[in-house]
């Protein structure tokens, strides 16, 4: 399982490091409260709004409520992006 989010300090943490997690190097998404996937970039392109959703329950689809490992879905794209999110053991 991996972190919750409950807060702008929860936020911050899970994106220290970049994309991918500083132990095994495993690549990081994120979770909106709609259930979609957030790749790095977009939590860092959108912060903004997501920090403010955090802070008053707002739009789901940018309330994050944790970060994940992705170890084995080749086929998870960002919602926002579209891009591909890495996966750790997928076949890419």
């Amino acid at each position: 399982m991996g972190q919750r989010i409950l807060d702008a300090a929860d936020l911050n943490e899970t994106l220290e490091g970049g994309p991918f997690t500083c132990l095994g190097g495993y690549p990081k998404f994120w979770i909106a409260e709609d259930g979609e996937a957030l790749s790095y970039d977009a939590v860092i392109a959108e912060k903004d709004l997501i920090l403010a959703a955090i802070k008053d329950g707002g739009d789901p689809q940018w309330n994050v409520t944790g970060c994940e490992i992705n170890y084995e879905d080749a086929s998870l794209v960002c919602a926002h992006t579209n891009e591909p999110i890495p996966s750790a053991y997928g076949d890419d």
